[in-house]
């Protein structure tokens, strides 16, 4: 728009029409692109956008884990259980039937009993310390709780299957829980054997190994 003659002159610029092509502002961000129509250095700034990688929590939250596992310095030796905990019950069992039918040796069933607490024992040990393996606050039980429950009449029918199943469930939680190379445990052999005796001894070796497998100092 023109100024009329005779007017005083306006401000600078005044009467001059838009000017082609805007160019980039003075002071404004650097790196601002220009949309069709947009005057030029209008847009966002370089470098703007998604963080590197993608998005995902902080770097203090993916570094959370479990850590190192206890190390709670238990070590099974499956050979010295196995005697016990077999040996003793069919020792005490022979020594039972020896005494019961030869009138010569009947002093035997005074001592036959003992071959039997030992294997007992044996067994009270065993299940001690395979759950003090994996004890670290977050298995079904503690060892103390796992042989204390036993002695109560009726609940100890369920508390043995319970930790007997229960146990390579936990363990294999807890290799996972501190990223423990060691082979997991399968749930059959447990099943097994409850309905096939001499499987037990498997379990033994099998429980054994699975523990020294794990850091213990």
């Amino acid at each position: 728009m023109q100024q009329p003659p005779g007017y005083p002159p306006g401000p600078p610029g005044y009467g001059q029409g838009p000017q082609q092509g805007w160019g980039p502002q003075q002071g404004g961000p650097a790196g601002y692109g220009a949309p069709q129509g947009a005057p030029q250095g209008y847009g966002q700034p370089q470098g703007y956008g998604p963080p590197q990688g993608g998005y995902g929590p902080p770097p203090a939250m993916a570094a959370a884990a479990a850590g190192p596992a206890p190390k709670t310095g238990v070590k099974m030796s499956a050979g010295l259980y196995l005697v016990f905990m077999i040996g003793g019950p069919f020792i005490g069992a022979l020594l039972t039937a020896w005494g019961a039918t030869d009138s010569k040796v009947t002093e035997l069933l005074m001592f036959s009993w003992i071959p039997f607490v030992f294997g007992a024992i044996a067994n009270y040990v065993f299940i001690y310390k395979q759950w003090k393996a994996i004890n670290d606050g977050q298995a079904r039980t503690t060892p103390g709780k796992a042989i204390g429950l036993l002695f109560i009449p009726l609940f100890n029918i369920y508390w043995i299957l319970n930790i007997f199943f229960g146990w390579p469930t936990d363990y294999n939680k807890y290799l996972k829980r501190y990223g423990i190379q060691a082979p997991e445990l399968s749930q059959g052999l447990w099943i097994g054997a409850l309905f096939f005796a001499p499987l037990h001894i498997w379990v033994v070796l099998k429980t054994c190994k699975a523990v020294n497998a794990l850091p213990s100092t």
